[in-house]
């Protein structure tokens, strides 16, 4: 049995799916390798060039360069693709493109002719992103050369109603994988292994009478913890043997849990990234905690990245106080929701989750509506501060492009970011594509899109038509059906994120003297330095996280065993406001200096206390 992760999967981390389908194999008494076909292709073209594809996915480039092996004239020429797709891409990148490209045939030959293919009964193809017609292209060759070889395709590519197109589309693949195949392709392996029928086996696309055949969804796997540990020493090993640079040893890649809990409840309007299996699981927190000591020792990784699409809510308290005690030995990677609060923050920083990917994606509280995201942009800026204080990197977008979008949307986004460029700028800001599962493409028409089709940049990939696209791809335009005059608000908000990505502002507070000292170097502060005294300093320090003017005026009164009138309080809350030095939305303030004493140490380290 082969496994085989084309390219253009990164090469950073090894292939959760081919690892945990190796294990489950091999528990099975199935003799398995795991093929990474996506690193030899990096060695060959050059580390660095490899990367260009991943930092260009909105060009469709890995699976372009490709194209041309499989469908020869039937697509575009490369030149076209280059004036229409290319025009205004930087030269580097345009010719990191060109170089991966001619090496295209060497690499599909030299797989051809090196691999012992002949030796594997089945071969399976991974297809996740711009794996599609890579492996394609490979297996298409291994087929016409090696008849008797078995072809399985499987991965996200293949979920649903692709993976039957997928099957329509290319005769040389035998079998596809339409969802989870933790279940359905080990069965499919022993039925071909006992030469018993395959085309009754659910999840698994096979042919009847010449034609495919979808016996309905796959099992899924109910409980997590009778997985597997995933086995990636395949991986490694390559990583070795072909001189990978240090940069890219010692990742491993796990699952804690599967599905969307916040999505169960309220799918996010543009996220189809959980296809079919949005129902949530979770592995328990010991198991969880047990599987990465196991990796950590086995691997002994730099990074640990986890795939959830959201950690469980019940982590927080269950899973985090152990994985800290357990001192894994190395950073650990989430996505979590910006709903978080201070405390939960603290305990995924002391089980060393240094980094986070959050569901920011607007500061505008009515587009995060629109997108059903379930916080404010006054909750997502605290989550920001509260990361940066707790020394969490946080990953995030900025998206546009919803129906119902307004102008004054635009105007709020591009006036809160200038105030928090001490926080962590995002990664990336742009518009909304429609993604196959999302609501946005399963309900286009009641949430403001017309005209669904295949995304343009197909076209210089498959030579099939607007009906088998539609069942074939995972991307797709769109019309809004009504039209928005954005008034210039979308390239200034895309700017301002550049200029923002390239600054190191800081914006920071401490106690001195009785007196609380603001440090301010934001193009957007009005002072360098402002010193709060009394009651604007508690009142400061109150607010370091969310408060309304209620709860400041209860807390005052705690602390100071009396308050100022409503009114007056109210009118210092306006005036740190005023001063740039403070948000408040709809009733409820925040201080947006990093407050504290550990703040203060930093700063006289540095010389400018």
């Amino acid at each position: 049995m082969l496994l085989v992760n084309p390219p253009f999967a990164a090469i950073s981390t090894p292939s959760l799916a081919l690892g945990l389908l190796k294990a489950e194999l091999e528990r099975e008494g199935v003799a398995c390798d795991v093929l990474y076909l996506n690193v030899l292709f990096a060695q060959m073209v050059g580390w660095s060039a490899y990367g260009v594809v991943e930092r260009s996915s909105a060009l469709l480039a890995g699976e372009q360069m490709f194209a041309r092996d499989l469908f020869g004239d039937r697509i575009p020429p490369d030149h076209e693709y280059e004036r229409e797709v290319l025009r205004g891409i930087e030269p580097k990148v345009r010719q990191d493109l060109r170089h991966l490209r001619a090496h295209v045939p060497s690499f599909l030959d030299n797989c051809l002719e090196r691999i012992p293919w002949d030796a594997y009964d089945v071969v399976g193809f991974s297809s996740v992103f711009e794996q599609n017609v890579p492996g394609l292209s490979l297996a298409r060759r291994v087929k016409e050369r090696f008849p008797r070889s078995v072809v399985v395709f499987g991965g996200a590519n293949c979920e649903g109603v692709m993976g039957l197109s997928l099957h329509r589309c290319f005769p040389f693949v035998d079998y596809v994988c339409t969802g989870e195949a933790d279940v359905a392709f080990p069965r499919l392996v022993r039925r071909l292994a006992e030469g018993r029928p395959v085309d009754g086996l659910r999840g698994i696309v096979s042919r009847r009478g010449g034609a495919s055949f979808d016996a309905g969804p796959p099992e899924r796997v109910v409980d997590l913890d009778a997985l597997p540990y995933p086995d990636f020493a395949d991986y490694f090993d390559i990583l070795e043997r072909t001189g990978a640079p240090s940069r890219l040893d010692r990742h491993v890649v796990l699952e804690t849990a599967r599905g969307c809990w916040w999505g169960e409840k309220a799918q996010c309007t543009f996220c189809g990234l959980n296809g079919q299996g949005i129902a949530f699981r979770a592995k328990s927190p010991e198991r969880a905690v047990a599987e990465i000591l196991h990796l950590v020792d086995a691997y002994r990784p730099r990074y640990v990245r986890t795939v959830d699409n959201m950690m469980a809510p019940g982590y927080y308290a269950a899973f985090l106080p152990r994985l800290a005690e357990a001192k894994p030995g190395a950073d650990v990677f989430y996505e979590v929701r910006p709903t978080l609060s201070r405390q939960e923050i603290d305990a995924l920083a002391r089980a060393r989750v240094t980094s986070v990917q959050a569901g920011i994606e607007s500061l505008s509280t009515h587009v995060l509506k629109l997108m059903r995201k379930g916080t404010t942009s006054l909750r997502n800026v605290e989550f920001l501060k509260q990361c940066r204080r707790a020394g969490i990197y946080v990953d995030w977008n900025l998206l546009f492009g919803f129906p119902g979008e307004r102008v004054e949307d635009y105007e709020g986004s591009l006036a809160l970011a200038s105030l928090i460029t001490h926080l962590q700028a995002p990664a990336s800001v742009g518009e909304i594509r429609l993604d196959r599962f999302s609501p946005n493409f399963e309900q286009a028409e009641e949430l403001g899109f017309s005209n669904v089709r295949p995304w343009s940049l197909f076209r210089y990939v498959y030579p099939f038509d607007r009906k088998t696209l539609m069942d074939l791809v995972y991307y797709f335009d769109c019309d809004r059906r009504e039209s928005f005059d954005d008034r210039g608000y979308r390239d200034r908000l895309v700017e301002q994120v550049s200029g923002w990505r390239a600054r190191s502002d800081r914006l920071l507070a401490w106690r001195a003297n009785g007196s609380l000292i603001v440090d301010d170097s934001r193009p957007a502060g009005l002072a360098r330095r402002t010193v709060l005294k009394g009651v604007d300093a508690d009142v400061y320090e109150c607010c370091d996280t969310r408060r309304t003017l209620a709860q400041v005026r209860a807390w005052l009164g705690e602390k100071r065993g009396r308050t100022p009138s409503t009114a007056r309080l109210r009118q210092r809350l306006d005036d740190l406001v005023a001063k740039r030095l403070m948000v408040e939305e709809h009733g409820w303030y925040l201080s947006l200096a990093l407050l504290g004493g550990e703040v203060a140490g930093v700063l006289r380290a540095a010389g400018r206390d």
